[in-house]
């Protein structure tokens, strides 16, 4: 038996066996950290991977949005022409020059809309952007047919290219009636070219993103990737069953790098959008991480080993060793410190590219709500030149409705959340404009609007057009002569499902009203949210809506 004894105020000294004892415990330590931090690095790689995946996925949505925003411009500058056209009389010179600088103003400012053209029912074009105007004709193309045959559109076209410079397009098409029989086709033709210089400026270059556009035959139309470019390609396998069912996966890609890839569709359009993040971007970005963290890790198992030497070599020299150690404690402190400090900072860099994202979607709100303003301007500056004041009402319409989707916009601009819509504020302000179109306030008509709740962008539109067009024929119809009274607007959502109520104290439904445009709207809307619609004539008009969110 080795005795020991304790002096006060000396440290107690251990016999060989406690030092054996010591190493020991000392080894099982090392090992237990080398293996926690082994699991920590394991755990690390699937974040950084899951990151990836979030991010790669924000980004397509991101693409998504673009490209319906810009598809949707195109239709709208369609459907405005369309209306002309259908009350032009494209015969005649004049009716030609004016269509054609309607399509140049339409188009000006709209770098990725390439050209516009109106072609008669021969194929032969008579109106474009273009001066002085080519001889084209269009009669061969396949979506030419499919109006003359009676799909009115629009219809997107993609494998096309330009006549005139043998540049590579996508066309997005309508066609014209007059008194029911095909009178023409208006066409927006998109430069893939120029699309591909608006995708690559979106592209993180440090990630080794790509991005794709692809049609529904699974071509790649637009590719923005490291070479070789993969334009013209066709996705097959794996690949192409993931694009279609809108998952993000890990694949190879065509230059043999395996790829994170988020895959989307276009609204409702034949037409998909691809984005890949390099896997061993991403690693290496770990790996460096990594590195930065372990190094207090590694130095902490280093000096952990080299204690375990001092306590073999100098077992009887505990007081030394002691000190040895607390200045070691010392170092890895300020070492962690150092590497907390380092953490935080990237922490805060985390937080300010989150908040320029947040800006960037709002201001893409903000400018959809510009660009939706202008549209409403150019509806109202095209209506001037309409002479029927039942065709100048419908413009009228037309505009309000445009105004009821752009207050989303503001409104989502306007607020904290990027993606989904306070109803309170949007209602009330909807109700206001409303009012202010109608002169509610003029003729003693109050609007009394109760919301609660939050709805994403497709909803709130929807709910919007409908509260619109609601309050809109209560304002036209319920108060004749001078009649005074209150349009009640109550919105909530609750238990996974949306309620919409608009009553009013008028004088009621008139018969054949059940037939008019702004109720046709409304079923419409209706139907497309599978949405349940009561109407109740009883003392005034009362509408009630529900669906499931």
């Amino acid at each position: 038996m080795v005795a020991t004894s304790t002096e006060y105020g000396a440290p107690a000294r251990t016999g060989p066996n406690s030092w054996a004892v010591t190493v020991v415990a000392m080894t099982l330590f090392v090992a237990a950290l080398i293996a926690v931090m082994a699991a920590a690095a394991v755990q690390s790689r699937g974040r950084a991977i899951r990151d990836a995946e979030r991010a790669t996925q924000d980004t397509a949505r991101l693409l998504e949005a673009q490209m319906t925003y810009v598809l949707d411009v195109a239709a709208t500058i369609l459907a405005v022409e369309a209306a002309l056209a259908d009350e032009a009389d494209l015969s005649r010179d004049e009716a030609r020059a004016d269509m054609s600088r309607d399509l140049k103003a339409l188009i000006r400012d709209k770098p990725y809309v390439f050209r516009a053209f109106v072609a008669d029912v021969s194929g032969r074009v008579i109106a474009g952007s273009l001066e002085p105007l080519p001889r084209l004709d269009v009669s061969a193309r396949p979506y030419f047919r499919r109006h003359l045959l009676g799909e009115t559109g629009p219809v997107l076209t993609t494998g096309v290219q330009s006549q005139a410079s043998g540049e590579p397009l996508m066309i997005l098409s309508r066609r014209v009636d007059r008194a029911g029989v095909p009178a023409g086709v208006i066409i927006v033709s998109f430069n893939l070219d120029v699309l591909r210089d608006v995708f690559a400026s979106l592209a993180p270059s440090e990630f080794g993103a790509v991005f794709q556009l692809i049609s529904a035959d699974m071509e790649i139309l637009v590719d923005v990737s490291p070479p070789p470019d993969q334009r013209g390609g066709i996705l097959r396998g794996e690949d192409a069953r993931a694009l279609i069912e809108g998952k993000t996966v890990r694949l190879g890609a065509q230059d043999g790098e395996e790829r994170i890839w988020a895959n989307r569709r276009v609204g409702d359009k034949p037409l998909y959008v691809r984005v890949g993040t390099s896997m061993p971007v991403v690693i290496s970005g770990w790996k460096e991480d990594l590195a930065a963290y372990g190094l207090g890790g590694g130095i902490a198992v280093v000096a952990l080993v080299m204690l375990a030497g001092f306590v073999m070599v100098y077992g009887r020299r505990e007081e030394a060793a002691v000190r040895a150690l607390r200045n070691l404690n010392a170092a890895l402190e300020s070492r962690v410190a150092d590497r907390t400090a380092e953490l935080e900072r990237l922490m805060a860099e985390q937080r300010v590219s989150l908040a320029e994202k947040d800006v960037l979607f709002k201001e893409i709100h903000h400018r959809v709500k510009n660009n939706l303003q202008v549209v409403a301007s150019m509806v109202r500056f095209s209506s001037a030149k309409v002479r029927d004041p039942d065709a100048r009402t419908v413009f009228a319409e037309i505009a309000r409705r445009i105004r009821a989707i752009g207050l989303v916009h503001q409104t989502i601009y306007e607020q904290e959340a990027a993606a989904r819509v306070a109803l309170e504020p949007y209602l009330e302000r909807l109700a206001e404009s409303e009012g202010d179109v109608y002169g509610a306030a003029e003729r003693g008509i109050a609007i009394e609007v109760c919301a609660f709740g939050d709805l994403d962008l497709n909803n709130a539109v929807s709910v919007g057009l409908i509260v619109s067009e609601l309050i809109s024929n209560s304002l036209k119809h319920a108060f004749p002569d001078g009649r005074t009274g209150t349009i009640t607007v109550d919105v909530r959502r609750f238990d996974g499902r949306c309620s919409i109520m608009v009553a009013d104290d008028g004088v009621g439904m008139r018969d054949g009203a059940r037939d008019g445009t702004g109720l046709g709207i409304i079923r419409a809307v209706a139907t497309q949210l599978d949405a349940v619609l009561t109407i109740t004539t009883d003392g005034g008009t009362r509408v009630e809506m529900s669906f499931a969110l």
